[in-house]
């Protein structure tokens, strides 16, 4: 008999109420009614909290029925943001608007303010309350009035002359910077930049001008041509003239246990002119370079001395290698034309690189008459050789007999003085591949070889 039951059924003998029938309207405002006369739902307004389903908003009551909210505020204070709630997520997003979008950066030393992303940003007004327009003045600004105060930077900046370089900020001021942008790196040229083009020129200094031409063994340079030469005949490398008492004076010398002929810095045997070259490097036992043999040699004389190592490693001019020397050795005494004025036991020079150990040149020094025009053996002799070769290598110098015989023993063997290698200057020659006039200029590239055939 209730209206508002539906599907009732009897049990033991009783009808049992049914199911209650639905008023339920989904709104959490409102009392859900039904009339058991009528089964008529009516609805009525309920006051209190409830949920509009919106993650947005906030705060929700019931006001009339309805389910009514505060909107969540995502506004953070950017006027060049667009703020928004996400509904789905309740998360606020700020994103940039549209531009231009005209703001205000609260800097009264700023005008046109924009935004430009999400940064509300003005143009700096020029005066002197807000800058003074000098790049080496920090301009500080009062946003409220307008005002600023202008301290010294420093900083770079640029003075307006593109021949300079490195310009900086000093008391307020850019100074001018250095001007090596037109520095060709030759000391005997005035450099010159044309402060328009930034076009550089440089001018030959006048002949004669001191300069330093980077070589540490020259003194009183001159510019020639444009370029720095040195101005004296050479530079002494290496020198050695073998003073009594100097022990083997840096050189390596061979101990040989089975020969009483070695190497030696003294004055035995004596020789042509002893008095005058005191002691030397010399080859023998004392009395010739065979031991005590008349006409065989048991032991071939074929030991090597070998000099400390010399620096020829500066390229500039050309190494001399010159020596004195005196030799005796195997066929017959000087002048003869028999046997021993061939290459027999012959006085062998090897220039050999001090690293790798390269052959980098080597010479005999000839016992024949024809070859010395005139006697070769048994008289004093001034050696003196380029060699262009040993430029740019650390190198030792070594001394021996090449081809040696065993046959022959009237000789009393070799002996060597005042020996030297220096880096000598000359006239540049156009041809030859070598800094002759030790300027950096090589041949052609030289000015003195200007007009010269092949250049």
């Amino acid at each position: 008999g209730n209206a508002c039951t539906v599907f009732e059924k009897c049990a033991s003998g009783v009808c049992q109420g049914g199911a209650l029938a639905t008023c339920e309207d989904g709104n959490s405002c409102t009392i859900d009614v039904c009339a058991p006369a009528t089964g008529t739902c009516s609805w009525y307004a309920k006051q209190g909290s409830c949920d509009d389903g919106n993650p947005c908003t906030v705060g929700e009551a019931c006001v009339g029925a309805f389910c009514t909210g505060a909107t969540v505020s995502c506004d953070d204070g950017n006027p060049c943001s667009a703020d928004a709630c996400v509904v789905t997520t309740g998360v606020c997003g700020h994103s940039p608007v549209s531009s231009p979008t005209s703001c205000d950066d609260g800097d009264a030393c700023t005008t046109a303010d924009a935004c430009v992303g999400l940064t509300c940003s003005g143009t700096s007004i020029a005066g002197s309350l807000c800058t003074d327009g000098n790049v080496c003045t920090a301009d500080v600004s009062n946003p409220a009035d307008g005002t600023s105060s202008h301290a010294p930077a420093v900083s770079p900046c640029d003075d307006g002359n593109p021949c300079t370089v490195g310009d900086a900020c000093a008391g307020g001021l850019c100074v001018s910077g250095a001007t090596p942008l037109c520095d060709d790196g030759n000391a005997c040229t005035l450099d010159s930049c044309n402060p328009a083009t930034a076009a550089c020129s440089s001018t030959a200094l006048a002949n004669g001008t001191t300069c330093d031409d980077g070589i540490a063994c020259t003194a009183a340079s001159a510019c020639t041509s444009g370029l720095c030469a040195p101005s004296v005949a050479n530079c002494t490398l290496f020198a050695d003239s073998f003073a009594c008492g100097e022990a083997n004076a840096g050189w390596t010398l061979p101990t040989a246990s089975d020969t009483t002929v070695l190497w030696a810095i003294d004055q035995t045997p004596v020789i042509p002119n002893s008095a005058s070259y005191g002691c030397t490097l010399n080859y023998n036992d004392g009395t010739n370079y065979c031991g005590n043999f008349s006409f065989y040699c048991p032991v071939l004389p074929s030991l090597v001395a070998i000099s400390p190592v010399i620096d020829a490693t500066d390229t500039h001019g050309m190494p001399r290698l010159a020596f004195d020397t005196w030799y005796q050795l195997d066929g017959p005494l000087p002048g003869g034309t028999g046997f021993g004025d061939g290459k027999t036991d012959v006085p062998l020079v090897v220039l050999r690189d001090a690293a790798s150990n390269q052959v980098l040149d080597q010479f005999l020094l000839s016992k024949s008459i024809s070859a010395c025009s005139g006697q070769c053996q048994g008289v004093w002799r001034f050696i003196s050789l380029d060699e262009p070769k040993v430029a740019g290598h650390q190198f030792r110098v070594e001394l021996s007999l090449a081809s040696p015989s065993n046959w022959g023993n009237q000789g009393k063997g070799w002996f060597v003085d005042n020996f030297k290698l220096t880096r000598e200057f000359l006239k540049e020659s156009c041809a030859n591949g070598v800094d002759d006039d030790g300027n950096g200029k090589t041949d052609c590239a030289d000015p003195v070889c200007a007009g010269q055939p092949g250049c």
